[in-house]
């Protein structure tokens, strides 16, 4: 969990917390920005 709370940070633009350049199961597709499932593991883990 410490990792995921070291790894995103709050866009007041966006008014949520983001997390840019990740890689995730694809990983042809890298240092992606939100990835939807790197996002929802680390929500899981943060929990």
């Amino acid at each position: 969990a410490r990792f995921w709370a070291q790894r995103v940070h709050f866009s007041e633009r966006r008014g949520k917390y983001v997390m840019h350049g990740v890689t995730g199961p694809n990983e042809y597709e890298n240092n992606v920005n939100n990835n939807w499932y790197t996002n929802y593991i680390a929500r899981w883990c943060l929990q």
